[in-house]
């Protein structure tokens, strides 16, 4: 995990340009001043994009094996300007046309990218406060498989035969005390999650085959949110990391595999479809 981002130079234009006023205007100059900066107000402040003084670092990573293929569709691009993270990838699968003492067997491949950014942000009392760092991932995805068919061995006490597909998205948050190291993490959590798979399963004679299904989740607004008692005169930082992820496979292993596919496809690399961090929110 890695990186992040704040924002501030903006107001620190607007206090200047007040601070230029003439002498005869410095008590509306100072109250102004009071009134919009951030450090004043007890109410707290809203981050948005773009995030001064944030590190990000992207990461994307491919894999595949026997007859299978990862890739991604569209790099790995975030802006600290923005806000926006946009990447697409996509994996497919088939059993291999021959396998011996175990080589051949397995086809996997999978495709993910993702960033992480850390953010520096401040508070203006030493109190209780509450954060919310606030995301809208929006994005298409697929996934499919074909079972194939399961020949089994009869000389072996362990064998399997299994295809699938899944889709997922994932991500996590938590605020550094860049003073004294400690740690807040958020009190809830969240993933996307959509898996489905078949598997033949064999061990010392006895089978069992089933068929697996599993989704959780949904993508649009997502939001993670810290409480903590803070101190004003510490440094903050925001971390917050997103990652997404195919992956198809068409695996046997002393067993024989035939007919057998998976195909897996994740998009948000442009137009409505692209992950965004939209706020930071401290009260």
């Amino acid at each position: 995990m890695e990186t992040a981002r704040a924002n501030g130079p903006r107001r620190i234009g607007l206090s200047r340009r007040i601070v230029g006023l003439t002498t005869s205007g410095g008590a509306l100059a100072v109250a102004l001043i009071m009134a919009l900066s951030p450090a004043a107000a007890a109410a707290g402040h809203t981050y948005h994009a773009p995030y001064a003084g944030a590190v990000s670092s992207t990461n994307s990573y491919t894999d595949q094996s026997g007859c299978a293929t990862g890739a991604l569709t569209s790099p790995v691009n975030w802006s600290s300007t923005t806000g926006i993270l946009t990447l697409a990838a996509k994996a497919s699968a088939k059993n291999c046309p021959a396998q011996l003492a175990g080589v051949g067997g397995n086809s996997y491949g999978s495709g993910s990218g993702g960033v992480d950014v850390a953010i520096p942000i401040k508070v203006a009392t030493s109190a209780a406060h509450s954060i919310s760092v606030n995301w809208k991932i929006h994005a298409t995805s697929s996934s499919s498989y074909t079972p194939g068919t399961c020949t089994l061995a009869t000389t072996t006490s362990f064998q399997y035969c299994e295809s699938g597909a899944d889709v997922s998205v994932y991500g996590f948050t938590y605020l550094v005390d860049l003073t004294n190291g400690t740690y807040f993490y958020p009190t809830n959590y969240w993933d996307y999650y959509n898996e489905s798979f078949n598997e033949t399963y064999c061990y010392s004679g006895t089978c069992y085959n089933y068929t697996y299904a599993f989704a959780y989740g949904s993508l649009g607004n997502v939001s993670w949110f810290i409480n903590g008692t803070l101190n004003k005169l510490d440094s903050y930082a925001i971390v917050t990391y997103l990652d997404a992820y195919a992956s198809a496979f068409a695996e046997s292993y002393t067993a024989t595999l035939t007919g057998a596919s998976g195909s897996a496809s994740f998009s948000m690399a442009g137009g409505p479809n692209k992950a965004t961090l939209s706020s930071i929110v401290v009260t």
